[in-house]
């Protein structure tokens, strides 16, 4: 576990509070074979165990996999709702798992 994982697993945290997504940590069966999903992602796969403003992520990972995880989810649910990749999932988690592993601009 990293020094600051969890400070920047809450600011994460409370970026999506502030735009109006709640993280919710369940089973890992519940996710499949993913260990974290946006709502974005999960419409465009058709993924239906999910609601419009959560993102939901595997309650098992360890804090610095939790932190890695949401930071993709949100990188990911960004670019797709701006537009980016022309709005769809494949070419926005590529990009998203390019960039996890940095600070975002939702931590400070």
């Amino acid at each position: 576990m990293q020094k600051n994982d969890h400070k920047h697993y809450n600011q994460l945290k409370d970026h999506c509070k502030e735009i109006g997504i709640k993280v919710r940590q369940v089973k890992s069966s519940r996710l499949l074979d993913f260990a974290a999903m946006n709502p974005a992602a999960a419409a465009d796969m058709h993924y239906k165990r999910i609601k419009k403003n959560e993102i939901i992520i595997d309650k098992k990972l360890p804090l610095h996999a939790k932190v890695r995880d949401l930071r993709h989810e949100l990188i990911e649910m960004d670019r797709m709702s701006r537009g980016c990749h022309k709005g769809q999932y494949w070419p926005a988690h590529v990009y998203a798992t390019k960039n996890e592993k940095h600070k975002t601009k939702w931590e400070k």
